[in-house]
């Protein structure tokens, strides 16, 4: 296979398409251009992990510990356009609140969630779309309609029960993130899952969005 890219940017654009379609660092050896790339993601990686466990320590609301989180997710991810928070009541299964950037989300958009949550739910593991265009399923159809061009949605589990889902997008362009990012937004869904977690059995379940529980990890 060849590939061409010219222009500003074209490391990073080039090296994110050979992650999605899963070439290895072999494969482009001769570029050198996945490894400079690689040991700069891993760093990225680390950082982000890091900031991840500095809010969590800091004993903040559980919407607040989201935002600060979806802000280090933008940095981390710069090709993605939304990416939120999904808090669910693990007996009901039901929505109970969005935590998201951006902040408000139409009609359209809750009901797409919804069938999101309920698909990932029932599968038990991270849902992965890289490129919208080039799948056929029903749900394909949908991000065509809803122009939505790349799509990852990890469920945020403790050790008994899955409390809601961490989900980002790409809207311009597919390719928002690599297939090896979703392992690590697990270990950054499952961390923020404990807090969540540990607030709820302190307080008690809480559908209100303004609840001013706080979490911490232990």
């Amino acid at each position: 296979m060849t590939v061409l890219c010219i222009g500003r940017g074209c490391r990073e654009e080039m090296a994110s398409f050979l992650d999605s379609v899963g070439l290895d660092s072999e494969t482009v050896s001769e570029s050198g251009i996945y490894q400079v790339y690689k040991e700069r993601t891993n760093q990225k990686k680390l950082e982000l992990l890091y900031s991840v466990a500095d809010i969590l320590g800091e004993n903040l609301p559980v919407r607040e510990i989201c935002r600060k989180i979806l802000d280090h997710i933008f940095d981390f991810l710069k090709d993605i356009d939304r990416a939120i928070f999904i808090l669910i009541d693990p007996a009901s299964q039901k929505i109970i609140e969005t935590i998201s950037e951006p902040e408000v989300l139409g009609d359209k958009t809750m009901a797409y969630l919804h069938e999101i949550v309920k698909r990932v739910m029932a599968d038990q593991k991270p849902l992965v779309i890289s490129n919208a265009q080039t799948e056929k399923d029903e749900l394909a159809r949908t991000l065509k309609i809803l122009q939505v061009e790349s799509v990852m949605c990890v469920p945020m589990s403790t050790q008994w029960d899955i409390v809601g889902f961490l989900y980002v997008d790409s809207l311009e362009r597919p390719y928002g993130f690599r297939f090896e990012d979703v392992a690590l937004f697990m270990d950054v869904s499952r961390r923020v899952a404990r807090a969540i977690q540990l607030a709820r059995v302190a307080t008690g379940p809480s559908t209100d969005s303004d609840d001013e529980t706080s979490a911490r990890t232990q």
